[in-house]
């Protein structure tokens, strides 16, 4: 027969607990999941509350997005993000086809919008990660611009930081090292064109959930 525990051990049991508790709550809160779990999101395996949805434009890249507590995921493209914004066999990426991609980012790579896929895309060219661009060495042999840079991948580029885009319509240096209108929604202060697209344009929309029919044609930044 298995022995009662006594009432004093059940006191004592109840006393740990809740002094455990007391400390737990000395903070102003109770923490129920351990650390494992907020780190991914909580038990559910869903985006916790410190997780945050990409918000587009040419800095950002789908392999990052993940990591942010985006959604990778999904059931229709109103679940994805400017950053990847289709959802193709359920999950979510940049295009399935070259027609859903921006015209200066016309090929699809491996779910991605790229410039260029091959050296004779570039029209004269090199193609380097899905960026077109003259061949360096160092900044010296790049004199086709208004400053001298050479970007690690090897490529002449128009510019290293924002303060190299003298243009007010394009005044953001890509992570591609392209002057553009945007890199985040951030960028877009207009009404009618407040979302970031893949190229870096401020468009109507860049994704599904920008449109309230739902239905955002990538390629164009237009809703349908």
């Amino acid at each position: 027969m298995k022995p009662k525990r006594s009432s004093c051990n059940r006191w004592l049991v109840r006393s740990a607990f809740l002094a455990a508790a007391v400390v737990a709550c000395s903070n102003g809160e109770i923490d129920l999941f351990s650390a494992a779990d907020r780190d991914v999101g909580g038990p559910t395996g869903e985006a916790g509350a410190s997780g945050s949805f990409a918000t587009g434009g040419p800095d950002a890249s789908a392999a990052g997005s993940a990591g942010s507590g985006a959604v990778t995921t999904c059931v229709t493209g109103a679940q994805c993000s400017p950053l990847a914004p289709l959802c193709v066999s359920g999950s979510c990426a940049q295009c399935s086809t070259l027609d859903d991609c921006p015209e200066s980012l016309h090929r699809c790579v491996a779910s991605r919008c790229v410039a260029c896929a091959l050296d004779t895309d570039c029209g004269g060219g090199v193609c380097r990660a899905g960026v077109c661009g003259d061949p360096c060495a160092l900044a010296t042999d790049c004199h086709g611009g208004k400053v001298m840079i050479c970007s690690a991948a090897g490529l002449c580029s128009a510019c290293a930081s924002d303060a190299d885009c003298t243009d007010s319509s394009h005044p953001r240096c890509s992570a591609s090292g392209q002057c553009v209108a945007c890199v985040s929604r951030l960028d877009c202060t207009s009404l009618e064109q407040p979302a970031c697209t893949l190229d870096g344009q401020c468009a109507e929309c860049a994704y599904d959930g920008d449109c309230a029919s739902g239905n955002c044609d990538t390629s164009q930044g237009h809703c349908q």
